[in-house]
């Protein structure tokens, strides 16, 4: 299916979660048969698809959503920009030969700027434009609204950056 699929897109993307009880009663259902979206040392891991677990991102107690709620700005960063899992906020290659594999590894929190200046990049229509708007807003803001202004700043020159933008 993967070698099928990637004739209609550039990229394809798995997120898997260990904490889905969703997929583990499906699992259970089918006579222990895996599932495709289950994380842990059950992350399906194939050529030509990044396989991110999302084990660790907060999420419902179900564990089914926990990519939309934990790894929002991962998602508008494939989605908008196309960019690769290692120029992505919130994950962290796993350290495992062969073929890579990604952590969810951040809190929403430790990604904020980072998702303020994609949608900054994508509101605005260019990084220059984000980039001259949060000039603007750093300069009219003070103390800790400053300094995240100045953190947006560097968000938008690492996203310019992995873009080939600078």
């Amino acid at each position: 299916m993967v070698k099928q699929s990637g004739q209609l897109a550039r990229q394809l993307t798995l997120y898997a979660s260990e904490a889905d009880y969703t997929l583990r009663l499906a699992q259970g259902i089918r006579l222990g048969q895996l599932r495709a979206g289950q994380g842990g040392e059950n992350l399906v891991v194939l050529e030509g698809l990044h396989s991110i677990d999302t084990t660790t991102a907060p999420g419902s107690a179900l564990g089914h959503n926990a990519f939309i709620e934990g790894a929002l700005a991962d998602l508008r960063s494939l989605l908008w920009f196309g960019l690769i899992p290692d120029k992505r906020c919130p994950l962290e290659r796993r350290p495992a030969p062969g073929i890579p594999a990604w952590n969810f590894t951040h809190s929403y929190a430790d990604c904020k700027e980072f998702d303020t200046a994609a949608v900054l990049i994508r509101s605005a229509g260019t990084v220059e434009d984000a980039r001259q708007f949060a000039k603007g807003e750093r300069d009219r803001s003070i103390g800790n609204k400053a300094s995240s202004w100045r953190k947006v700043l560097t968000e938008i020159d690492w996203i310019s950056e992995a873009l080939g933008d600078t």
